[in-house]
């Protein structure tokens, strides 16, 4: 009975993968691994085609892919790292959010606490799929997504192309040179910060609806970086409605 019991939780278990894996080649899709927070993981990375694919590298709080990734050709400098733009602690759903900019408002870059919460809550496998290596992710609920193993880019040259991954989270570090990612290699992984002129992999998590909006009650703290809902930064404080501030929907009350 013992042993059948396990042959039936196993096949459940294979049966709820293959429910949330990729129904079809028409990528992104979300994956649930049965988060605390209820977070969806994309199943390849903005600039990919296939969970396997490398995608594109983006410096933190750029959109497009360029040749050099260094402070001269960072566009939220003025050509070195102190003198660094301050973008605000989080960038998510921002002009400078690259997942939600290439992929719509469906999708958002991670927060750090949303890498850290998938490193807590799933299992980590080195293994290789379709000649890439890489990272599996495994959620309780047997539900995988594959993080490829492709290396950063620094000065125009890709480094540790087979050695390791590295993820922009959209949380920028209170030294506002660097920001946190998610690092990952065959020793296992562990989220850190990077230099925000280098080149890093994104994969984005589905936006979720049913977050309630916090209220902003300050106005000398609601003058720090407001945008409008289309992501437009705004010059002056409104005086009432909804707007984001650090990439979050907020509330502004009189």
């Amino acid at each position: 009975m013992q042993r059948l019991y396990i042959t039936i939780s196993m096949i459940f278990v294979v049966f709820t993968a293959k429910s949330q894996s990729c129904p079809d080649n028409n990528h992104p899709h979300a994956i649930d691994l049965s988060l605390p927070s209820g977070t969806k993981w994309a199943c390849c990375n903005v600039g990919a085609t296939a969970p396997d694919g490398s995608g594109g590298y983006y410096s933190w709080g750029e959109t497009e892919e360029k040749e050099v990734y260094d402070w001269t050709t960072y566009i939220h400098c003025d050509g070195l790292e102190t003198t660094c733009h301050d973008l605000g602690s989080n960038i998510t759903g921002t002009d400078y959010d690259v997942a939600s900019v290439q992929w719509g408002d469906s999708w958002e870059l991670p927060t750090q606490e949303q890498l850290q919460e998938l490193s807590d809550n799933s299992s980590y496998t080195w293994t290789t799929k379709n000649g890439v290596d890489g990272c599996l992710f495994t959620g309780q609920n047997g539900n995988t997504v594959f993080l490829p193993a492709v290396g950063i880019r620094w000065d125009g040259f890709l480094e540790c192309p087979v050695v390791g991954g590295c993820y922009w989270s959209s949380t920028q570090n209170s030294n506002t040179d660097d920001s946190y990612r998610l690092f990952f290699d065959s020793w296992g992984g562990f989220i850190g910060c990077d230099s925000r002129s280098h080149g890093l992999s994104v994969r984005p998590v589905a936006r979720r609806l049913d977050v309630k909006a916090p209220v902003i009650t300050s106005k000398k703290e609601d003058s720090n970086a407001i945008y409008d809902l289309q992501g437009r930064r705004l010059n002056a404080v409104p005086q009432k409605g909804l707007y984001i501030r650090n990439g979050k929907k907020c509330e502004i009350k009189p």
